[in-house]
C-alpha cells in the first residue's frame, strides 16, 4: 500500500512501469548470455582425463642405418684387386707384371731390380721384368674413390700420391691435374703445403713467360737460385723441372716431355728463349706428353731437340723437356 501511495504520489502509470521492467529484464538477459559448451558424458570426460595423463606416442628412431658403400662386398673385392701387394696402398701408376697381378710401378721395379728378386711377390714363382702399363686399373681406382667405395684416408693418400706424380711428369695432367687432386684430398698440413707449392710453381711459370715476352734477362736466374741464365751447361735441370737454358750438348741423353698438353702446344707455337724460329705444333705430339725419349739431334736455330715417336720424329723446344738421366736407353720410358 505504501508503494502504491508513493507510485501515485510520483504520478507513475502502473502499465508503463510493468513495460519498463519487462524491457530491463530483456536487456539483462541479453548482456549476460554466454556461449554454452556442449555437455559431455561422464565416460567421455573420464577418457579425456586418461588420455591427458598418457605420454604422446613418439616416432620410432631409425636404427637400420644404410650400409656404407665401402663396406659392400663388391667394393672390398675391387680394393683388394687394385691395392699393390708390396706397398699395400691403392695403385697410382699401375702396371701388370708377368705373374698377371697389378703392382705400383716404382715398387715392382725396385723389387725386381734393386733387390734382384726375379720372382713374383705373391706366388714366389720365377718371372721376368716385363711390365705393362694399366690405364684401366687407374681408371677403376679413380671410379672407386669418387663413388665412396674407398675409405677417406686411403682416398686422400691416393690423391696426394697422384698429385706428386703429375707434378714431376710421372703421370699426364700437369700442374692443373695435380692441383685438382690436392683439392679433392682431405684437409691436412701436407695438403696445404703442396697446394701452396703448386700455386707458387704456377706463378713462377707465369713470371718466366712474362719475362721472356718482355725480353727481360735474369728472371730465370733469380728463380733458379743463382744459376747463370746462359751457357750450355749453366742451368742443369732438376728432376721434374723443365730445362732452364738451351743445351745443345745433350744429344744421346734422355729427356721427358712435359705432361701438360696445352702447355706443350703453347711452347711449340712460340720461339723458345734464344731461338730464331718456333718448331710448330702437331696434334700427334700430344702422345709425347709425359713420355721419355733419347735426343737424336739438337737444332740451334729453334733451340729444340729431335725426338722419335715411332714412326715419326718431332722437334720439341728445350724448355718443354725434363732431363731424366744421362746415357740411358729410351726404350725404358719413365
Amino acid at each position: 500500500q505504501a508503494i502504491s501511495r508513493d507510485r501515485d504520489a510520483l504520478g507513475i502509470d502502473p502499465a508503463h512501469l510493468r513495460e519498463t521492467k519487462t524491457i530491463a529484464r530483456g536487456l539483462h538477459r541479453a548482456g549476460s548470455t554466454r556461449a554454452k559448451r556442449p555437455r559431455r558424458s561422464r565416460r567421455a570426460a573420464t577418457m579425456a582425463k586418461t588420455d591427458a595423463t598418457e605420454p604422446s606416442p613418439r616416432k620410432k628412431a631409425k636404427t637400420d642405418a644404410s650400409p656404407r658403400m665401402e663396406d659392400h662386398p663388391l667394393a672390398k673385392a675391387v680394393r683388394e684387386a687394385l691395392t699393390c701387394p708390396i706397398t699395400h696402398q691403392l695403385v697410382v701408376c699401375p702396371v701388370v707384371a708377368e705373374d698377371g697381378n697389378t703392382y705400383e710401378r716404382d715398387a715392382i721395379v725396385t723389387w725386381l731390380h734393386e733387390k734382384k728378386k726375379m720372382r713374383s711377390p705373391i706366388t714366389n714363382a720365377a718371372m721376368g721384368d716385363r711390365l705393362l702399363d694399366s690405364r684401366k686399373a687407374r681408371d677403376l681406382v679413380a671410379a672407386a674413390v669418387h663413388s665412396g667405395a674407398v675409405a677417406e684416408a686411403d682416398a686422400g693418400a691416393w690423391h696426394v700420391s697422384s698429385a706428386r706424380k703429375m707434378a714431376t711428369g710421372g703421370l699426364p695432367g700437369g700442374l692443373a691435374g695435380a692441383t685438382e687432386h690436392l683439392e679433392r684430398a682431405p684437409k691436412s698440413r701436407e695438403r696445404e703445403l703442396l697446394l701452396r707449392a703448386a700455386t707458387l710453381r704456377a706463378d713462377m711459370a707465369a713470371l718466366v713467360r712474362d719475362g721472356n715476352a718482355a725480353d727481360v734477362i735474369g728472371v730465370e736466374a733469380f728463380l733458379a737460385g743463382g744459376f747463370p741464365l746462359e751457357g750450355p751447361k749453366s742451368a742443369p735441370s732438376c728432376d721434374g723441372l723443365p730445362l732452364r737454358a738451351w743445351r745443345p750438348d745433350l744429344v744421346g741423353r734422355v729427356v721427358r716431355v712435359i705432361s701438360d698438353e696445352s702447355e706443350l702446344e703453347e711452347l711449340c707455337d712460340r720461339c723458345a728463349p734464344g731461338a730464331d724460329e718456333e718448331v710448330g705444333w702437331n696434334e700427334d705430339m700430344a702422345e709425347m706428353c709425359g713420355e721419355s725419349f733419347e735426343i737424336e739431334e739438337a737444332f740451334d736455330d729453334s733451340c729444340s731437340y729431335k725426338l722419335r715417336l715411332e714412326p715419326d720424329t718431332y722437334m720439341v723446344p728445350f724448355d718443354a723437356c725434363i732431363l731424366v738421366r744421362e746415357g740411358a736407353d729410351a726404350a725404358a720410358r719413365g
